[in-house]
């Protein structure tokens, strides 16, 4: 609020602003892989950098990119490179828009001639080196010589994406404004539709948390994805927002970080931390047979509870499997009918997962037979 940055250090806070060094409206912060402490924002209508030099800043403008630097367009590639995108340029005071890319003493400008974005909002990279870049223009791919934009799928053409993330398990991910979250494993790109209640279901920020499950976050929700399913209200079914969800972290001790922002209050944010718990629900099976009868259909009914009650038993989640099989997806129904099973003895599992994606560790297991045809049965046959 107060165009400030200030530092936390063994209990002393301590505030740098414009007569430290500092632009006058720093939007990001960053350190690199070295612990150098960069900021990035503007200073009277031009993009603007900075390093922090141990007691002030040392910040240099960049007119010809643009008014600011994305918040979130703010990135240190493999090799050390940084990168700023541009945020708002204005073509009427010539500014161009781009990326700005430095290595450490040259700082180059890709602009729109030679295919960079104009206004970028996202910036990550996967494990073959190639940069990715979102923004007004869609999606762009530079491999450090030449800019090419993403053709498909198609929806990835059209404004705007405004989240590329790169996950530590490989895969990249990108948020749409209006056509939900992008999934590329390097060879295959999948769409996922999201649905928060809103006519706009813009994607404000993905993360991967240690337990490999991905978080996204439109404006209103926050939703997780296991690989195969989603879940929403992924925080807690009470969790409702006094504004604008911004974005996801996740801190060492494993607690959730969530930053708010209100436009109705002038943008005046406020941040919330979520502990998940640690303890399983319990899984019982309540309907099952001994025996079954041909043609082999039998029915079976499961419930489960969470001791704590974080969450409540119509929000648990099941998963089954016959036979050792593959475990199914993970879903709220309580029962299923399994048919034409072949005879003899089966063994049936199912195991519940709670909202912190806590599963019963000994999940609930009943044996029975499927008793042969009558032309099988030993009698008959003698």
């Amino acid at each position: 609020q107060d165009n400030g940055v200030v530092r936390e250090q063994r209990g002393v806070w301590t505030r740098y602003g414009a007569e430290d060094g500092l632009m006058e409206t720093p939007y990001a912060l960053m350190v690199t892989r070295e612990g150098v402490l960069w900021a990035a924002g503007g200073h009277s209508g031009a993009a603007a950098t900075a390093r922090f030099e141990g007691q002030r800043w040392s910040f240099r403008t960049h007119p010809k990119l643009a008014r600011f630097i994305a918040p979130s367009a703010v990135f240190e590639s493999s090799d050390g490179t940084l990168l700023f995108g541009a945020l708002d340029p204005d073509v009427e005071q010539g500014q161009l828009g781009g990326v700005l890319q430095y290595d450490g003493t040259t700082w180059t400008h890709h602009t729109y001639r030679e295919g960079a974005p104009g206004t970028v909002y996202g910036i990550a990279q996967t494990s073959d080196g190639t940069l990715w870049f979102g923004g007004t223009g869609g999606l762009r791919v530079f491999d450090g010589r030449i800019w090419t934009t993403v053709r498909e799928p198609t929806e990835l053409t059209r404004p705007s994406v405004d989240c590329v993330y790169s996950a530590p398990g490989g895969d990249l991910w990108i948020g749409h404004r209006g056509y939900g979250a992008f999934c590329y494993d390097g060879s295959t790109w999948i769409r996922y539709e999201m649905r928060d209640g809103q006519a706009d279901s813009r994607i404000r920020s993905i993360f991967q948390t240690d337990d490999g499950s991905i978080w996204v976050n439109t404006r209103k929700d926050i939703s997780r994805f296991d690989g195969r399913t989603w879940t929403t209200n992924a925080l807690s079914a009470g969790f409702v927002p006094s504004g604008r969800l911004w974005n996801v972290r996740q801190s060492k001790d494993g607690a959730i970080w969530v930053n708010i922002l209100n436009p109705e209050t002038d943008w005046v944010g406020q941040t919330v931390r979520y502990m998940p718990n640690a303890d399983p629900p319990e899984t019982e099976i309540t309907v099952s047979l001994e025996k079954v009868s041909q043609p082999g259909n039998t029915p079976l009914a499961w419930r489960g509870a969470d001791p704590l009650r974080d969450t409540a038993d119509e929000e648990l989640q099941y998963a089954y499997r016959l036979d050792e099989g593959e475990w199914a997806a993970f879903s709220q129904e309580l029962s299923a009918i399994l048919q034409e099973l072949s005879s003899g003895g089966h063994r049936f599992e199912v195991k519940a997962r709670d909202r912190d994606f806590n599963v019963d560790p000994t999940p609930a297991r009943v044996e029975f037979t499927v008793v042969p045809p009558v032309w099988q049965e030993p009698w008959f046959i003698a």
